[in-house]
Order: C-alpha cells, then structure tokens, then sequence
C-alpha cells in the first residue's frame, strides 16, 4: 500500500485505527517475510558456496589422484623400459658370445680340416713318388730281363690312375696300396 498516507480517517475512527494496525501489521509481516528471503537466500547461497567449494576440493583431490596415478604408472613404464633395454642388451651379449664361441668351434674345426687334408695329400704325394719309383724299378728289371730299353712313364700330380697305356695281355693290373713285391724299402 504504497503511495498515499494513511487516511482512513474517512470510514470511522475505530475502521480506520483497525485498517492502520491491519497494515502496520502487514508490513511487520512483510518486513519479516523479506528477512526470513534473505535469510534463507543467505543460508542457500551458503550452503551453494559450500557445495561448490566441497566440488572443488573433490576435483583436486581427484586430479591429485590421477596425477598420482599417472606418475606411478610413468615410473612403472620406465622401470619396464629399462628392465626391457637390459635383457634386450643382455639376450644380445650372449648371443654375441654364442656367435664368437661358434666361429671359433668353425675356425678349428676348417684349422682340423685343412692340417688332415694337407697330411692326407703329403702321405697320398709321397705314397705315389713311392709306387713310381717302385714301377720305374720294376721297368728297369723287365727291360734288363727283356733285353729292352723303353721310356719309363711315372705317374703326375695330374694323372692319379698312371698314363694312359692299354693293359698289356696277361700281365696283372698292379696293386695301388704299398710296395711292390719283392722291393725293399
């Protein structure tokens, strides 16, 4: 009841000594009804500043947590990393002594190989300077026996079976292993 000033004057003294109280009280009532909106406004702002803040804090304390999380799971992956580069560096060191003891084992064994085909080809070398000599004695007898004098052929490092001669008829083809016979050596 805004505007004009109380005059209810004009209805009657008590009418208008009730219609004053009436609005005095009215405005009583109003007056506590915008305090106890303020209040309660207040206390809601309050409580919304509260929830907010415990959000808030809620949010840091997750965002502590992930960071938590994900330091510990970078420390784990770098522990992994290294643990993974060391075997990594490990499995190629052994394989590398593996490789060396394998090269090795095949470089004594070719030594092995090719000291045994040497001593073979000395021992077959000299087996054949033996039967040639062996034949060239023997040649010389059946030419001293025979009354003839021929060219004595000897066997070369390139002729391993002897020259090429057809077998003459009954004579024997000779023995390739150890002395003839009859020769001493």
């Amino acid at each position: 009841m805004t505007g004009a000033p109380n005059d209810f004057e004009h209805l009657g003294a008590r009418v208008g000594q009730i219609l004053t109280l009436a609005q005095e009280e009215a405005q009583a009532v109003a007056a506590r009804i915008r305090q106890a909106a303020e209040r309660e406004a207040a206390a809601r702002l309050q409580e919304a500043d509260s929830v907010v803040e415990d959000q808030r804090a809620k949010a840091a304390a997750a965002t502590a947590d992930f960071e938590d999380a994900l330091a510990s799971r970078r420390t784990a992956s770098e522990r992994e990393l290294t643990d993974a580069r060391r075997e990594a560096r490990r499995l190629v060191e052994e394989a590398q002594r593996q490789a060396s003891t394998i090269v090795g084992e095949a470089q004594a064994t070719a030594a092995r190989v090719r000291e045994e085909s040497e001593r073979k080809l000395a021992s077959d070398t000299q087996r054949r300077d033996l039967i040639n000599a062996q034949l060239a004695d023997v040649r010389q007898m059946l030419a001293a026996l025979t009354g003839g004098t021929g060219p004595t052929p000897q066997l070369g490092p390139d002729e391993p079976d002897g020259p090429d001669q057809p077998d003459e008829p009954g004579q024997p083809d000779e023995p390739d292993d150890g002395p003839a016979v009859g020769e001493g050596s």
